[in-house]
């Protein structure tokens, strides 16, 4: 990931839209070793007590954003689209 020149991956949402059973359908930029693109994905909430619970699934193509270089580069040792799965609780 060359955290030393990149130190941080973002996401800023563009909008959210309701759909069934508690997800939301969500846009936004998302940013990885200085590359933005556009991206779609939907994202359950749920009311666990009195916190919130946000679970989110969103696959990628690593190579876009310059994931594996070198020898990592080849998508016969780790698959080019890989997929963030995310789990947030809040109170």
């Amino acid at each position: 990931f060359n955290t030393a020149q990149f130190p941080k991956a973002g996401f800023v949402s563009t909008s959210m839209k309701a759909g069934a059973n508690g997800v939301l359908n969500v846009s936004g930029k998302l940013t990885i070793k200085g590359k933005t693109t556009d991206i779609s994905f939907p994202l359950s909430v749920k009311k666990e007590g009195a916190n919130q619970v946000f679970d989110g699934s969103l696959p990628i193509k690593r190579l876009t954003y310059n994931i594996g270089e070198g020898e990592w580069k080849d998508t016969g040792m780790v698959a080019d689209e890989v997929v963030i799965k995310f789990h947030v609780v809040t109170q």
